[in-house]
């Protein structure tokens, strides 16, 4: 028997949560399903070879803080991905999923 899902809020922008020196690297925005609090990421990944799309030249230095790697490694580990699933956006390709935010103190 199929179960109601409450309708997904999805914020209407990303912003960009990247480093200073390539800030579109990593979007984020809040979300809500129901009552519950939950964060949209978005990491920018070359369709060439469904990576990080790094600006190389930036040195690896700058990216060192955001574990996009990490991420993309935990998030490939439930599920592969491919060329079907990036979604184009201004500033590149990326894959996007939203995870809970965790407790924001309201009820």
């Amino acid at each position: 028997m199929p179960v109601q899902l409450p309708a997904p809020e999805w914020p209407p922008e990303l912003l960009e949560a990247g480093p200073p020196e390539d800030p579109p690297i990593l979007l984020s925005g809040p979300a809500k399903i129901g009552k519950a609090p939950y964060r949209v990421l978005a990491v920018r990944i070359s369709p060439n070879t469904l990576g990080i799309d790094y600006h190389y030249e930036l040195g690896e230095d700058v990216y060192a803080d955001y574990q996009l790697e990490d991420m993309l490694d935990e998030f490939t580990f439930l599920d592969d991905i491919d060329k079907s699933v990036l979604v184009p956006i201004e500033n590149g390709h990326y894959v996007i999923w939203m995870l809970p935010s965790g407790d924001t103190g309201q009820d």
